[in-house]
């Protein structure tokens, strides 16, 4: 339940968010290769990774109350009614690809220059269950162009002192949370209502909706 505002109002009661969970299992294999020929270095690798996460995560599925003052709760007139409703958990796994190969090549004594090239890929889930009204549901994007390019130079003017410069294009994966919530709240797998307390089927405070961890009904909003 809570009383006026998020900033500056209060609540009292079980969280929102919870009850929620998230377990996460990480394989790796990775390996590189030096070849030393001369003045140069030419190393190449590859980094292979598969992520799993198990969440279980359902928001308002308590139900939760939304007061707008006191006055207004000691009367029982809230303002609105939030419940989720669909399937708690859900499994996400997503493998990860990238391999790279760089020359590292010293032009003088005191003075080196490496130039590299790296690609990644992540492989995100997709979805099993769409939400007919929206078709976009039914495809996780993925980012397939992450090729990045790194040069680098050392110098060494004297003993005591080293210079780098570096420029490099860098990507990261994302969470696998953003791929969970982008599979589960397409209106299908989950669904948030809410609800006035004039509208038809609403509760009367401080009755709460039965809970429905079942697949719903596909929603336009």
């Amino acid at each position: 339940v809570r009383i006026g505002s998020r900033n500056a109002g209060f609540s009292f009661g079980g969280s929102d968010l919870f009850p929620r969970s998230l377990a996460e299992d990480r394989w790796q294999w990775s390996d590189n290769l030096s070849l030393r020929r001369g003045r140069r270095v030419i190393k190449t690798g590859f980094d292979i990774q598969r992520s799993g996460d198990t969440s279980l995560s359902l928001q308002f599925v308590n139900g939760a109350y939304q007061f707008n003052n006191l006055r207004d709760f000691a009367n029982g007139r809230y303002q609105m009614y939030t419940q989720a409703s669909g399937i708690p958990e859900v499994r996400v796994t997503s493998p990860y690809y990238g391999f790279f190969v760089q020359d590292e090549i010293r032009l003088r004594r005191n003075l080196s220059m490496n130039v590299g090239l790296r690609y990644e890929l992540q492989d995100l889930q997709q979805p099993s269950v769409s939400n007919p009204a929206f078709p976009q549901t039914g495809l996780m994007r993925e980012d397939r162009n992450n090729v990045a390019p790194r040069v680098g130079l050392t110098w060494s003017p004297f003993s005591r002192l080293v210079v780098r410069a570096n420029y490099g294009v860098y990507h990261a994966p994302l969470p696998l949370q953003v791929n969970s919530v982008g599979l589960t709240d397409n209106g299908v797998l989950r669904v948030l209502r809410v609800f006035r307390r004039e509208t038809p089927g609403a509760p009367e405070y401080p009755a709460v909706l039965p809970a429905d961890t079942s697949l719903q009904s596909a929603t336009p909003g």
